[in-house]
């Protein structure tokens, strides 16, 4: 692994903020600062991209390579998955779930807030919403 000297200019705060850090850790500035500049790297690349890159370089990358061509597309953990087609079923069956009568009053933390109910009133009387 080769070493690339970068001059980095902080603002005073977070360069005392990452010394204190590093300290607690018991690593140098440098290292400290070198770790949490490749945990942002790693979190911004995606293993995909990584893997094809790297197994181009690797003994044996074709296997590699075969095998992340092959490999089935599943979303990131945090990436919101394609939405299924809003149909007339979905909405009567949404519509049902919110029209039901439950056997047990909403419990308090589910209450509107009051704050939220005096809002509601305000913009009511200035004809923006209707007062529920």
């Amino acid at each position: 692994m080769t070493k690339a000297a970068y001059p980095l200019k902080l603002p005073n705060s977070i360069k005392q903020a990452a010394q204190r850090l590093a300290k607690e850790d018991g690593v140098s500035l440098n290292q400290w600062i070198s770790s949490a500049v490749a945990q942002k790297v790693g979190s911004v690349e995606t293993a995909a991209e990584f893997f094809k890159r790297r197994a181009t370089r690797a003994k044996g990358g074709a296997s590699l390579m075969h095998f992340l061509v092959n490999a089935p597309d599943v979303p990131e953990e945090g990436v919101a998955r394609p939405r299924r087609p809003i149909t007339q079923r979905r909405i009567n069956r949404a519509v049902a779930l919110l029209n039901r009568k439950g056997t047990q009053p909403p419990p308090p933390e589910d209450q509107i807030p009051e704050t939220y109910k005096i809002w509601e009133r305000e913009q009511a009387r200035k004809g923006r919403r209707k007062a529920s």
